[in-house]
């Protein structure tokens, strides 16, 4: 799985404002995109060039939330992958299921940063 680049995601984003109706509100492959972009890029930066809102942006991460400390949440156990014996060196498999019946497999060259905004957006999703 390749990285999204800050110009692709400009693309993606430009596209997607062309097209839409009225005030749609932002899909979520495009607010997990931009999420990953901060692994590797300023907030500043990403918002410029996305011209989204610092605070929009922050929301869609969680990172505006109250402290995950004093908040109940879900349990995520890890299973080991039986299939582990398939996968290529260096190669990550990882599955994700949310309560709300959200359900992600993602394999590949996967970044901790982009792993991390796919775990907060999937927390802030309401069962």
């Amino acid at each position: 799985m390749s990285e999204t680049t800050l110009d692709e995601a400009v693309q993606a984003f430009a596209m997607w404002r062309a097209q839409r109706k009225g005030k749609a509100r932002t899909p979520d492959h495009l607010k997990a995109m931009a999420i990953s972009l901060l692994a590797r890029y300023s907030m500043s930066e990403v918002c410029k060039r996305l011209v989204l809102n610092s605070g929009t942006l922050k929301s869609w991460g969680g990172l505006n939330q109250p402290d995950r400390a004093s908040v109940t949440s879900d349990f995520v156990t890890l299973v080991p992958n039986d299939h582990a014996d398939e996968s290529k060196p260096g190669e990550i498999s990882l599955t994700l299921s949310a309560s709300g019946g959200i359900d992600c497999k993602l394999t590949g060259d996967l970044q901790p940063g982009f792993i991390v905004s796919l775990l907060q957006m999937m927390q802030g999703v309401n069962p």
